[in-house]
């Protein structure tokens, strides 16, 4: 008679409580997510401490200076522009300067300038300028134009998203957003589809279904 083995069939339970880990997981994932800033458009570059400090301690590096070097270099280039325009956008947030905000601003307009037409990632910076100076309707209108351009840039579809948010559009919002995660799901699109906004629209429509469902359920008893 073969000797019995130690590989039983895991038992409901535990393999209930493992779905129930995985979830708990997920859900700390999402949280983290969460923090990292819905904007995200460009990574930020963090300098690294040093011993030194003071008025003689060497400088951090403009995160911006390799970018003013190549429009130097390439003037004529419309992706150097909105390049430069962009760090000096994601510059801004952080500082909060209305001079790098300009600085952007005519970045982006050099860029635009020397490609008028098509230039999706020109209007995209756009947008995210009007967006971080609180000016909605207009962030709106160029993340419209630069989705219409480029139909399969995921920034482009984030500062769509952000716009809409931000205008109570919150529907719209959750279509863009679904848009940026099925073209790119890195950390800045999972951040805005576990936003409150985003589960504000989960929940509603949770609430549409089980409405739904109840009427059936109504229907069926009479």
């Amino acid at each position: 008679m073969p000797a019995p083995t130690d590989e039983v069939p895991e038992p409901a339970a535990r393999g209930g409580r493992r779905r129930l880990r995985s979830t708990a997981v997920t859900l700390a994932l999402g949280g983290i997510l969460f923090t990292v800033g819905a904007l995200g458009l460009a990574p930020q570059q963090t300098p690294t401490p040093t011993a030194a400090s003071g008025p003689d301690a060497p400088h951090a590096k403009d995160p911006t200076e390799a970018l003013r070097t190549r429009v130097r270099r390439l003037p004529a280039d419309p992706d150097g522009w909105s390049s430069l325009g962009m760090a000096y956008v994601q510059q801004a947030r952080s500082t909060a300067d209305a001079a790098t905000y300009e600085r952007a601003r005519t970045a982006l307009r050099k860029s635009l300038a020397l490609q008028p037409a098509g230039n999706f990632a020109a209007e995209t910076g756009m947008g995210a300028l009007e967006s971080a100076r609180h000016s909605f309707a207009e962030a709106l209108t160029w993340a419209q134009r630069a989705t219409a351009d480029n139909p399969y840039s995921a920034p482009a579809q984030g500062v769509l998203a952000d716009a809409l948010t931000q205008l109570g559009r919150y529907e719209d919002s959750y279509a863009a957003v679904q848009r940026m995660t099925d073209l790119r799901p890195d950390s800045s699109a999972l951040a805005r589809a576990v936003s409150p906004r985003s589960s504000q629209v989960y929940e509603a429509r949770a609430r549409a279904l089980l409405s739904g469902l109840r009427s059936v359920i109504r229907c069926t008893a009479a």
